[in-house]
C-alpha cells in the first residue's frame, strides 16, 4: 500500500532527480537475482538510519504544493511537510526476511524526530 501511494503521489521532490543522470543499472530483487532497471541519481544530504538488516532513507517532498480546495480552485502554495521513507535491505538480506513491523515503527520514530534530534 505504501508503495502504491508513493507511485500515485504527485508532488515535486525537495531535491529533484535530474533525468539526464538516469542510467540502466543492476537492481537486486533477491540476494541472488538482479535485473536491469533505470536508476535515478541526486546529490544532497538526506536523513537516514543504518540498522543491522536494512537502512531507512528519507526523501523529502517540496514544502510548497498547490492543492485543490473544496471549491475546485487551487490554493496558492499551501505549506506542508511530507516525505517518503525507503527501506533498503542490507547486502544479502531478502526483503521477505525483514520484520516489517519493526521498520514501520522505526520509520514513525524517524518522522516524529526533528532533523536536529535524529
Amino acid at each position: 500500500m505504501v508503495l502504491t501511494n508513493a507511485i500515485y503521489f504527485k508532488a515535486n521532490w525537495l531535491l529533484p532527480f535530474d533525468k539526464e543522470k538516469t542510467v540502466l543499472s543492476d537492481f537486486k530483487i533477491s540476494p541472488t537475482q538482479t535485473v536491469q532497471v533505470p536508476m535515478m541519481y541526486v546529490d544532497g544530504e538526506f536523513r537516514f538510519k543504518f540498522m543491522d538488516d536494512a537502512t531507512l532513507v528519507e526523501l523529502p517532498y517540496d514544502s510548497k504544493f498547490p492543492s485543490n480546495a473544496d471549491d475546485g480552485k487551487a490554493r496558492e502554495n499551501e505549506e506542508w511537510d511530507v516525505s517518503m521513507i525507503l527501506l533498503l535491505p542490507s547486502e544479502n538480506v531478502s526483503f521477505d526476511d525483514l520484520d516489517l513491523n519493526f521498520f514501520i515503527e522505526e520509520s514513525q520514530n524517524m518522522i516524529s524526530t526533528s532533523k536536529k534530534e535524529f
